[in-house]
């Protein structure tokens, strides 16, 4: 049994996934994976390409294949000598129940974000060629509800819970409970670096961050986790069939969880 501690970061494509897995990521003792899709892979895409295969040793093959991926993860970090690794791929979420059962040691990071703003972002990276991503807000809200369904199988004592829109509301508070988090979860010193919360990672380049580092030093930023005035009720209506049940849910266990719309402060301090 390695040594290493694996780190997921998990949530629904747009949700923040890219932006805190490179803030774990930044840590010394920490080798970073990005989005591997290792695991993903070998647990979810690969046996549902071979599911028709006629071949006597095609489940011991694809045993094989995730012990392979599990073992690859180590490696690279103990032949750095980091203290753990991380995963970024928000796809691990659908294949989470295999995923606690092949590293029951590991720590996970469930980043929320409300289905208003993660639709308005995946309806942008559709535009751009991800077709995955839905071809209407429908299709759209139906990806955010089958990732976040997934959400159940975590357990609270392995997973620590960000809410990508009370992030954007208020960054310096929540980086400082993620980091503390962190801290005690992986029994690390506070050397994360900050910085790489000013790159963007949204489809569309320009958009503001909710950091930046200028000729005068690092500044957290508020801004907007969702556009107010392209969200309308129309818009709700339409996304509502397919978030209900998950959305009822988050609310209910995540207290982290929040609708950025009904935000005050998130509304006071966005620009």
């Amino acid at each position: 049994m390695s040594g290493v501690r694996p780190v997921f970061v998990l949530g629904s494509p747009r949700s923040g996934t890219t932006l805190l897995g490179s803030y774990v990521a930044s840590h010394p003792d920490c080798a970073d994976l990005g989005e591997f899709f290792g695991f993903y892979s070998t647990l979810s895409s690969i046996p549902r390409m071979m599911e028709r295969i006629d071949s006597p040793v095609k489940y011991e093959y694809l045993s094989a294949l995730v012990q392979c991926t599990l073992r690859f993860a180590n490696d690279v970090a103990e032949s750095s000598g980091k203290r753990f690794w991380c995963d970024q791929t928000p796809f691990n979420l659908l294949a989470i129940r295999d995923i606690l059962s092949l590293v029951p040691g590991a720590l996970f990071i469930l980043t929320l974000r409300h289905y208003s703003g993660a639709v308005q972002s995946l309806q942008r990276s559709f535009n751009d060629g991800y077709r995955w991503a839905g071809a209407t807000i429908e299709e759209s809200a139906a990806v955010w509800a089958r990732f976040y369904a997934h959400a159940r199988a975590l357990d609270d004592s392995s997973t620590i819970v960000v809410s990508f829109d009370r992030l954007c509301a208020n960054p310096r508070f929540e980086i400082g409970r993620l980091r503390d988090a962190l801290c005690e979860r992986l029994s690390v010193h506070a050397e994360f670096n900050e910085d790489v919360l000013a790159r963007s990672h949204a489809t569309f380049a320009a958009r503001q961050t909710a950091a930046r580092v200028s000729a005068d030093g690092f500044e957290f930023t508020p801004v907007q986790s969702v556009d107010h005035v392209a969200w309308t009720d129309e818009c709700d209506a339409r996304c509502m069939p397919h978030v209900l049940d998950v959305d009822r849910y988050l609310r209910t266990r995540f207290a982290e969880y929040a609708d950025p719309r009904h935000m005050s402060c998130y509304k006071a301090g966005a620009r």
